[in-house]
């Protein structure tokens, strides 16, 4: 019985330390790649969006974009991950493109993909995976995000 309670303040301590520790670890955006990677696939396993929206550099993007990207996330963390990646860019990445008159571009220049590959699920729509735009920044990295061109 005694060793059960000391199990029991263990996992305690342990569970305590990671709440309050691994938050800190990415109070700032991540700097670099990996980190990228690292911070979005612990936050993904928390299903944390408010987590996941500390990794978007949000300069110039209007609420609507915001909510775009937040539904995105809200989907990635209803699906369990396989890979997270970090990709060269493809060469036919569309980065800019015209919605209803108005022009949208990244709000950092792309430089990088961070790929994330989703589980197969049992559903006759599946969504495979995930891609979001990378640039840096004040020496971290961010996923970009379009942003109306003025």
């Amino acid at each position: 019985m005694q060793m059960l309670a000391r199990y029991k303040i263990a996992a305690a301590v342990i569970w305590m330390q990671a709440f309050v520790l691994v938050p800190s670890v990415f109070a700032a955006a991540p700097g670099s790649f990996d980190e990228m990677i690292t911070a979005y696939s612990a936050a993904h396993a928390e299903k944390d969006v408010a987590s996941l929206e500390k990794l978007v550099y949000w300069t110039g993007v209007r609420e609507q974009e915001k909510l775009q990207v937040r539904k995105s996330f809200s989907g990635d963390i209803s699906r369990e991950i396989e890979t997270v990646k970090v990709v060269d860019l493809p060469a036919d990445q569309v980065t800019e493109y015209k919605l209803a008159g108005i022009t949208f571009r990244p709000n950092l220049k792309p430089v990088k993909k961070l790929v994330v590959t989703f589980k197969k699920q049992d559903s006759t729509f599946e969504v495979t995976g995930s891609g979001y735009l990378l640039g840096q920044h004040a020496g971290a990295v961010y996923i970009t995000t379009a942003a109306p061109v003025e």
